[in-house]
């Protein structure tokens, strides 16, 4: 299960190299209605699997592997739903 609310957002997408993101809970969305989001973008590049790690402020990580298979349709209509 991942969880955290706050802390660093980490992702890598196939083999490509990871990237970090500080999450400041003020300032920062996780997951921003965007398509030129860097994280939307790397789903929506036909790749296999996406691998997310969460580390809150008590240090605690949480790590996840997705699979990507459908995701460009899924994340398409869940997009254009939200910007009706």
């Amino acid at each position: 299960m991942v969880r955290a609310t706050k802390g660093n957002f980490e992702y890598r997408v196939d083999s490509q190299p990871s990237v970090t993101v500080l999450m400041r809970p003020s300032k920062t969305l996780l997951f921003k209605n965007d398509y030129e989001s860097p994280f939307v973008k790397a789903l929506l590049e036909g790749k296999e699997t996406v691998i997310i790690r969460l580390t809150d402020y008590e240090f605690e990580k949480s790590t996840a592997k997705f699979t990507l298979n459908g995701a460009k349709e899924a994340i398409s209509k869940v997009m254009g739903s939200c910007h009706k």
